[in-house]
């Protein structure tokens, strides 16, 4: 089975990364399941009727608060981190979560790179949909454009958790001390929800000039692995 048609995403119980797999279909464009919605409009881990929404891609979206604000809704993916590391300027993720953001971007030894820096209002609103609305909040890979985004071996796939577990999740001194980013500033994500829509005409290659063929699928069961139980 293709990794492309089917996702996964993982929730942090704890602030120390006690996570939880979970199933959501294959979708690239805000919207609910079709399923009846429980009467609270809060996660519950044990129900099997969680409403989950994207988030972060329409050009005049209203804040993410307001999506958290329904209470039809129990889990919001906030999309995408869709240039992965291997494909961007850099070496570091770029991210794209329209009009939520301004158009400055980070700057890697000298690089700049294609994760936006100044997103004002996604960190605070954050944090209430946790802690006002009692909503899981996660952060999609993937997405449907652009779609030339890979994992080139297991170390790519190793980094690539830790650069997103530093930038995005529980907040840690060891981590900004050395000047990484924190796009969201203090707030941190629930998990990490993996929308893999990649699809090349020609496949890319890796160090050696060989081309990746599975580039649909290397390196992403390393990297939730990594997530789930070494972060």
């Amino acid at each position: 089975m293709s990794f492309r048609s089917w996702a996964l995403a993982a929730f942090a119980v704890t602030a120390a990364a006690a996570f939880e797999p979970a199933h959501f279909g294959h979708h690239s464009h805000p919207h609910a399941h079709s399923i009846k919605p429980r009467q609270q409009g809060t996660f519950d881990p044990a129900s099997k009727t969680n409403v989950a929404v994207y988030w972060g891609q329409g050009p005049n979206q209203a804040r993410l608060l307001q999506t958290c604000q329904n209470p039809s809704v129990d889990i919001v993916n906030i999309g995408f981190v869709n240039a992965f590391p291997d494909n961007s300027p850099g070496g570091w993720p770029g991210t794209n979560f329209a009009n939520a953001c301004g158009s400055q971007t980070y700057t890697h030894n000298g690089v700049a790179t294609l994760m936006f820096s100044s997103c004002p209002d996604i960190g605070p609103d954050i944090l209430a949909c946790q802690q006002i609305y009692g909503k899981k909040v996660l952060l999609s890979l993937g997405g449907a454009y652009p779609l030339n985004y890979y994992i080139a071996n297991d170390t790519s796939a190793n980094s690539f958790a830790d650069f997103v577990w530093g930038a995005f999740g529980p907040s840690t001194a060891a981590w900004t001390n050395a000047g990484n980013p924190r796009p969201f500033g203090d707030a941190s994500v629930d998990g990490f929800d993996f929308d893999i829509e990649s699809a090349m005409s020609t496949p890319p290659t890796d160090a050696s000039g060989k081309a990746i063929t599975d580039y649909q699928s290397r390196g992403y069961a390393t990297m939730i692995n990594r997530l789930k139980n070494a972060l």
